[in-house]
C-alpha cells in the first residue's frame, strides 16, 4: 500500500512553493516510533546511510520531512533524502530533493553538489554542469563541485552515440 508524503509538515519555509511529494511505503513506521522527533529521525536515517540501508534511510528522512523540521535545517533533510533517491537510482526523486533544499538554502554548495550529481547520474550533463557552476559561485575551492563540473565537461564533450547498441548520450533540448 502506497501514501503520497512529503505533502505538508509545515516545514514552515514560508515560500509557497509545494514541497517535494514522492509515494513511500507505510512500513517506516514499524522502523520509527511515532513519537521520534525529526532530529532523531534523522539521526536514524544518518545511521542507516552509514550501514548502507539507503531505502530505510530514505523512508525516515520522509517521516521527517512529514514532521515538520525547524525552517532553518530543512535543506539538510532535502540533502539527505537526496542522496538516499540517488543511491536508489531513483533520478527524479533526488532532482526534487536536490532542487528543493537548493531553493531553501541556496548559499549552501552541498545542496548543488546534490543537484549536480542527481542530473548527472540521470544523464542530464548540461544541468549537471549548470549546477555544479552555481556552487562554485557559492564556494569556489569545493573539490566535489570540482570534479562535477569536470566529469560532467567530459561527458558533454563525448560524441553521441549513435548505431552501435549503446544508449546515446542523453543532451538537454
Amino acid at each position: 500500500k502506497k501514501k503520497s508524503g512529503g505533502g505538508g509538515g509545515g516545514g514552515g519555509d514560508g515560500g509557497g512553493a509545494p514541497m517535494a511529494t514522492f509515494a513511500y511505503d507505510d512500513t517506516t513506521s514499524e522502523l520509527a516510533d511515532d513519537n521520534m522527533t525529526p532530529a532523531e529521525l534523522k539521526a536514524k536515517g544518518n545511521d542507516s546511510v552509514k550501514a548502507g540501508d539507503h531505502a530505510t534511510a530514505f523512508k525516515l528522512f520522509t517521516q521527517a520531512i512529514i514532521k515538520g523540521p525547524p525552517a532553518d535545517e530543512l535543506h539538510v533533510f532535502y540533502s539527505n533524502r537526496s542522496l538516499c533517491a540517488l543511491s536508489l537510482k531513483k533520478f527524479d526523486m533526488a532532482t526534487q530533493d536536490a532542487q528543493k533544499c537548493v531553493e531553501l538554502k541556496p548559499d549552501w554548495s552541498k545542496g548543488y553538489s546534490r543537484l549536480g550529481s542527481a542530473h548527472f547520474f540521470a544523464g542530464r550533463f548540461e544541468e549537471a554542469a549548470a549546477a555544479y557552476g552555481k556552487g562554485l559561485a557559492v564556494e569556489p575551492t569545493s573539490e566535489p563541485l570540482l570534479q562535477g563540473l569536470q566529469a560532467a565537461k567530459a561527458e558533454l564533450e563525448k560524441p553521441a552515440m549513435s548505431g552501435n547498441g549503446k544508449q546515446p548520450t542523453v543532451r538537454a533540448a
